[in-house]
């Protein structure tokens, strides 16, 4: 018994690779989460405190417009200013130390889902 097995090549493409659209591609591929692993949000906790304390440390934040969005929350018995929705908590570390100058008692969380 006689068995034949083809095989097919072909040349690779070698024409230039366009290094704008490599960039674009390469960015697109890291902002897609990765099989088998959660994706976090890490956020930058700026202030946690009273609610008149938390709105005036939201509101200078807001007026630095910084790219990172403000968000104050409430969870019993404080308010709390978070920035951000980093993807790794080194991002986050990162985000944490250039803050601290204006922020010192910022820090880096996983809120619970």
């Amino acid at each position: 018994m006689a068995v034949t097995c083809s095989l097919q090549l072909s040349a690779q493409d070698t024409s230039p690779i366009n290094p704008v659209r490599l960039d674009s591609l390469v960015a697109t591929r890291l902002d897609m989460p990765k099989p088998g692993r959660v994706t976090g949000n890490y956020m930058v906790q700026l202030f946690y405190g009273d609610k008149v304390a938390a709105e005036r440390v939201k509101a200078q934040y807001d007026a630095k417009q910084l790219q990172w969005e403000s968000v104050m929350k409430y969870e019993q018995p404080f308010h709390k200013v978070w920035i951000g929705k980093f993807r790794s908590k080194a991002e986050a570390e990162r985000i944490m130390f250039e803050l601290r100058k204006d922020y010192p008692k910022a820090l880096v969380l996983l809120p619970k889902t």
